[in-house]
C-alpha cells in the first residue's frame, strides 16, 4: 500500500511541476510587460482632467494606469476601460469602440494634452495632465 502512495505522488509531481513552472512564467511575463508599458507610457500615466463643460458635464478626472499587461482609463465616476492602441498610431487609443484618445506632446516633448472624442455623444474636447 505504501508503495502505491509513493507511485501516485511521483506521477502527480511529474505533472504538477511543469504546470507550476508554466504558471509562474505567465505571471512573471505579465509583470514584466506591465513594467515595460509603465516605462513606455510614463508621461500619460496618472490623473488627467477632461473638460466636458461644452457637454454640460463639467470637469471629469480620469486616471490612466497599467494593469494585467494593458493600459486602462478609470473615470472618477465610472468603470475602467482598456485602452486599445490604434494600429500605426503609437499614442492614439480607443476605449470600448466609443472613445478615441490621442495624446499630444508639448513644447518640451512631454505628453500633457489629450484629444478626447466620442462621436456618438457629440464630444470633441481636450484633457490636461494634473
Amino acid at each position: 500500500m505504501s508503495m502505491n502512495k509513493f507511485k501516485f505522488f511521483r506521477i502527480s509531481a511529474v505533472f504538477l511541476v511543469p504546470v507550476l513552472f508554466v504558471l509562474s512564467f505567465v505571471s512573471f511575463a505579465s509583470g514584466g510587460q506591465d513594467v515595460d508599458l509603465e516605462k513606455k507610457y510614463a508621461d500619460i500615466l496618472g490623473s488627467w482632467e477632461v473638460d466636458l463643460n461644452d457637454a454640460g458635464m463639467g470637469m471629469l478626472t480620469v486616471e490612466f494606469y497599467v494593469e494585467d499587461g494593458g493600459l486602462w482609463a478609470l473615470p472618477e465616476m465610472g468603470e475602467a476601460g482598456q485602452m486599445i492602441p490604434v494600429e500605426g498610431e503609437e499614442w492614439k487609443f480607443t476605449i470600448d469602440s466609443e472613445w478615441e484618445l490621442e495624446f499630444i506632446k508639448d513644447d518640451n516633448g512631454k505628453y500633457h494634452k489629450c484629444i478626447v472624442i466620442n462621436e456618438a455623444g457629440g464630444i470633441n474636447t481636450t484633457a490636461q495632465k494634473k
